[in-house]
């Protein structure tokens, strides 16, 4: 493998990258990645899905923990607010589709500026004057994603299996080769998992589960079982 900082040599290699990366043929391999799994890999292209946070102190929406707030519209210009995250002044308000695409191809701050306006809209012209922080992810325009969570295509779920297949000493995870977690942190990592077993029976390695890390659990929160942000 080469990178900027030199080449690297493996028996096997994982491979994370999205399917938007992978069928992009933005990284080069050698041998080439099958026609099969580029086939599947644009099978499963990514949708748009960018998360626009405000750091609003005091509460000045007057929602209660962990609220989550959609707005009922007829327009595509509109989002999806959660309030006081955790109890902290934190909020996010989430875009996506054609709308949110559009939005963030204008950078970040436009998005903010469209996250103020369209608070000040449903709670009042004091929530402007609230704002002390602000930051939004733009996925789309990141060259390491190319987007968010994938979506299978008409016909295109069997792909994800597809994506599993070994290919040689190389082995691909995320979130788009998990067949029923896609679009999930939790999906993610059980695909890194199983191709880091696939990976340590090809060298050979002691057959041993691999321990998952101490993590004390998490209170999910409402509405928010896929993420905001690629998960690759």
């Amino acid at each position: 493998m080469e990178t900027p900082a030199g080449k690297i040599a493996a028996r096997a290699a994982v491979v994370t990258v999205s399917s938007n990366v992978l069928a992009a043929g933005n990284i080069k391999f050698t041998p080439e990645i099958p026609k099969r799994h580029l086939d599947a890999a644009a099978k499963l292209s990514l949708g748009s899905y960018d998360r626009i946070a405000l750091q609003l102190p005091g509460n000045p929406l007057g929602l209660a923990r962990d609220d989550v707030i959609i707005e009922q519209s007829r327009s595509t210009r509109t989002a999806l607010l959660a309030a006081n995250i955790w109890g902290s002044s934190l909020c996010t308000i989430d875009v996506a589709g054609s709308f949110g695409r559009d939005l963030s191809g204008q950078g970040e701050k436009a998005m903010v500026a469209f996250a103020v306006e369209w608070l000040t809209k449903l709670f009042g012209s004091d929530v402007a004057a609230a704002v002390r922080k602000s930051s939004a992810t733009r996925w789309n325009a990141s060259s390491f994603t190319l987007g968010a969570m994938s979506v299978a295509l008409p016909g295109g779920q069997p792909s994800r299996k597809i994506l599993t297949e070994p290919i040689g000493s190389m082995f691909l995870a995320g979130e788009a080769t998990h067949e029923t977690l896609w679009g999930t942190v939790d999906g993610a990592w059980e695909s890194g998992e199983r191709a880091a077993e696939a990976a340590l029976r090809k060298i050979g390695a002691p057959s041993e589960p691999i321990a998952a890390p101490s993590r004390a659990p998490k209170q999910r929160r409402r509405g928010a079982q896929r993420t905001g942000a690629p998960v690759n």
